[in-house]
C-alpha cells in the first residue's frame, strides 16, 4: 500500500518538474562486439535546443555474455532534419564510457574506456508527445572490439 500511495504522489507531482523541451524515453535492440550479437536495453533523456539540435544522455546495458556484461553512459549531440511534420531523421555526435565486468579465473574484473560515438536515425512523431525511432550507432573500438548498436525505441517530450 505505501509503494503504491508512494507512485501515485510521484506521477501527480511529476508534471510540475516536467519543462518544455524535455524529453525521456527507452529503446531496445541489438549490441554487437565483433563477432557477438546480443540484446541491450537503455534509458535516456534529453533537451532540445531548437527544432535542429538535442542534447541527450543515456545509460545502456548492452548486453551480457560467457560471464561478461556490457553497460555505457553516452553523451550526445543530436542533429535533426525534419522530412515532414511527423519524420525526422538525425545523427548523433557524441562520447561514451563502455564498460566490461565479469570473472576472469574467479577474480572480478572491471574494465572501462571512453570512446567516441556516431550514429544516424529516424524518428515518427505519433502525437504532440510520443515519438518512435530507430537508430544505428557505432562505439568505436572500446577494449579492442568492433562495437555498433541497432536501436528500436520510443520517448516521450513534456
Amino acid at each position: 500500500m505505501k509503494k503504491l500511495l508512494a507512485l501515485a504522489i510521484a506521477a501527480a507531482v511529476a508534471p510540475a518538474f516536467a519543462a518544455d523541451n524535455v524529453y525521456v524515453g527507452g529503446d531496445i535492440g541489438r549490441t554487437k562486439a565483433d563477432d557477438v550479437s546480443k540484446t541491450g536495453v537503455g534509458a535516456f533523456v534529453g533537451y532540445t535546443l531548437n527544432e535542429n539540435v538535442a542534447l541527450e544522455g543515456a545509460l545502456r546495458r548492452l548486453g551480457s555474455s560467457d560471464g561478461f556484461s556490457g553497460n555505457a553512459v553516452q553523451f550526445s549531440v543530436l542533429g535533426t532534419l525534419p522530412l515532414t511534420k511527423e519524420i525526422n531523421v538525425y545523427g548523433r555526435l557524441g562520447y561514451g564510457r563502455n564498460s566490461l565486468d565479469g570473472k576472469v579465473a574467479g577474480v572480478n574484473t572491471s574494465v572501462s574506456e571512453w570512446k567516441p560515438i556516431v550514429g544516424a536515425g529516424v524518428s515518427y512523431a505519433i502525437d504532440k508527445h510520443i515519438s518512435l525511432r530507430g537508430e544505428y550507432s557505432y562505439l568505436g573500438k572500446p577494449l579492442g572490439s568492433k562495437v555498433s548498436q541497432f536501436n528500436f525505441g520510443a520517448a516521450y517530450s513534456f
